[in-house]
């Protein structure tokens, strides 16, 4: 899940449902620019979890 406010405050929450492995993370922006760098990491566990490793 991730939840972006207007003030630039975000929730990061990933739950592997297999391994039961939760990660959560509540970076703040600056920019629209850093919202790819912030989401890296959650999109990183995703594709982690789809692979099976």
């Amino acid at each position: 899940m991730a939840f972006l406010w207007e003030s630039g405050a975000t929730s990061l929450l990933f739950i592997d449902s297999g391994t039961e492995h939760t990660w959560q993370d509540q970076p703040v922006l600056t920019s629209e620019n850093e919202l790819p760098q912030i989401l890296a990491p959650l999109v990183k566990l995703v594709e982690a979890a789809t692979d099976g490793s």
